[in-house]
């Protein structure tokens, strides 16, 4: 195994400074430059989380109070088991209005915001739901303030929320045909990966903010480490792994289909034909179209190996039985049902049958 940060950053400019206080809040504060972006690698379960759980909770740390540094933000949410399935949450950031308007969509959605003041739908635009916040660190008045900027999502109604108000901060429905016309089916079982960038940046200056919620999770933790393999499905059909068919020397034998999971989406995977497995005289066989050709009687294995990120290993070698040649089936279903005489349109009652041969 190996040990990872937990707060992992795509620009070495970038950086996290833990227990830190800022206007009276204490969290992790986060720098980010322009072009930058993090990952959180804490798996965070989203499975039981409603529109009343904050999964997300930031305040804004400007250089300058009354000056910008950035006014676009957001949030990713990554499926732990497919990286192709994600939800992306953001703002874009007015300061005159003093408001950040909300969008979210799905991999295959154009991120969607319903602003209920106005009774609109915002698709593909900088406007969405509109949500008050003081980005630059001041409020109407112009004196310092600062207030939570808030991310929220309900697992079941597949819902994105923004605000500390529930009753006016809704976003966007995912599966609602009223936003979308591809509909999102959810995530695997809720386990995600976080990771969040900033845009629209106002000056050489990077993005700061102090993050003082991610979900249930400690944001004190500095270093994940992985002690988890792999894990292996190896998918035999209609067949079981005790009982599997025996091979003919020369005829294609199938290579079962697998799939892969772990921790971290970074992960290598393949899988091998050996003939003399488990010696050193060991040899692998080439797969071809899904199949390989076993070249004499005995036992071959298919390996199926697995290494994550971290360096955990996982093999599952399952073992397959090749004879020269198969005695022909046969089926044995008695002299006596042949005996007997069977008329037309009465039902004829089929004997139990034995069967030989084959593999």
């Amino acid at each position: 195994d190996v040990i990872k940060n937990n707060y992992e950053f795509t620009s070495e400019k970038d950086s996290v400074t833990y227990n830190y206080t800022y206007q009276g809040k204490t969290g992790t504060a986060v720098s980010l430059s322009n072009g930058g972006s993090m990952i959180y690698n804490t798996v965070i379960d989203v499975s039981s989380m409603t529109k009343e759980d904050v999964l997300f909770e930031m305040f804004s740390m400007p250089a300058t109070l009354g000056v910008g540094d950035f006014t676009y933000f957001e949030l990713k949410l990554t499926d732990r088991y497919d990286s192709s399935n994600y939800v992306a949450v953001s703002f874009n950031y007015y300061d005159i209005y003093k408001t950040g308007y909300f969008a979210a969509g799905a991999y295959n959605q154009s991120k969607t915001g319903y602003e209920y003041q106005k009774k609109r739908i915002h698709i593909a635009s900088t406007w969405g739901a509109a949500i008050n916040m003081y980005l630059y660190g001041t409020n109407h008045d112009g004196t310092k303030n600062i207030k939570p900027i808030q991310f929220r999502f309900d697992y079941e109604e597949k819902a994105i929320y923004a605000g500390e108000d529930t009753s006016k901060g809704f976003v966007v429905d995912l599966d609602d045909s009223k936003y979308f016309s591809n509909l999102w089916k959810g995530f695997t079982n809720g386990e995600v990966e976080l990771s969040l960038s900033a845009g629209n940046y106002l000056s050489d200056r990077p993005a700061k903010f102090l993050i003082t919620k991610i979900a249930d999770t400690d944001l004190n933790v500095k270093e994940i480490r992985d002690e988890t393999a792999p894990v292996i499905d190896v998918n035999f059909g209609v067949y079981d792994i005790d009982n599997l068919p025996v091979g003919v020397k020369g005829e294609k034998y199938p290579v079962f289909p697998y799939e892969c999971s772990d921790d971290n989406f970074k992960f290598f995977a393949k899988v091998s034909v050996y003939g003399n497995y488990g010696s050193s005289s060991r040899y692998n066989l080439r797969i071809t179209d899904g199949c390989f050709y076993p070249d004499r009687s005995g036992t071959f294995y298919i390996e199926y190996y697995a290494k994550d990120y971290a360096g955990n290993e996982t093999v599952e070698a399952i073992p397959i039985q090749v004879e020269n040649t198969l005695s022909e089936v046969s089926i044995n279903v008695g002299e006596s049902f042949f005996e007997n005489t069977y008329y037309a349109g009465r039902t004829i009652q089929l004997p139990n049958c034995l069967t030989s041969g084959g593999s």
